[in-house]
């Protein structure tokens, strides 16, 4: 959603991460590490939406009737990625404004389990669509810092960022605005289990 992008790809219209912060680490880098050390497994986040896309923001003003971001711009980019950097783990956000079939979901997560070049390791979660959270996915985030009452049965992750105050970068956040560790690491109790979220995020 920054308009920032981490991976060099042919078709999208984002403003490559390298042009603003040429000394900051690109996707490359990681690819290449994870190369060299076969135990070192990762994964890479993508937003479905673009807030400020003209092609989103037409196929929203037409209620999604029409997919020309989804077509132009979301799917190649996805495809690119997959085929491109080979990632274990797709961690999907900025899907709920639309439905799964505005976003083509379906069509692109049963080619990366059944035809990808990762289909026998990749991992994903549950962001695919407004009312997939916690119904479909590897794994669950279902709402932002989802808790739990009791130990859930599929597998999850607890998603929260460490500024109390926003989800983004500020300029103007104070060291009392951040969690502290017993809030980060919180370990919840009951009769048949104990819970830990140890997934929380730094964005």
């Amino acid at each position: 959603p920054s308009q920032y992008q981490l991976l060099s790809l042919d078709s999208s219209l984002s403003v490559p991460v390298s042009a603003a912060f040429p000394i900051r680490p690109s996707i490359s880098c990681w690819f290449l590490c994870s190369s060299v050390h076969r135990s070192l497994h990762y994964g890479l986040y993508n937003s479905l939406y673009e807030w400020f896309n003209p092609l989103y923001l037409a196929d929203k003003k037409n209620n999604f009737t029409t997919q020309d971001f989804v077509l132009k711009k979301l799917l190649p980019e996805l495809y690119d990625m997959v085929l491109s950097y080979k990632p274990e783990l797709i961690w999907s956000d900025g899907d709920w404004e639309a439905p799964d079939t505005y976003w083509n979901s379906t069509e692109f997560l049963a080619w990366l389990y059944n035809d990808s070049p990762v289909k026998d390791v990749i991992v994903t979660n549950d962001r695919w669509g407004a009312g997939c959270y916690c119904k479909h996915g590897g794994y669950y985030n279902c709402a932002d810092k989802y808790t739990p009452g009791e130990l859930p049965k599929h597998k999850w992750e607890k998603c929260q960022s460490v500024d109390t105050q926003s989800w983004g970068y500020r300029r103007t956040m104070r060291l009392s605005e951040l969690m502290d560790l017993p809030s980060i690491v919180q370990v919840r109790e009951n009769p048949r289990t104990a819970l830990i979220h140890p997934c929380t995020l730094v964005r």
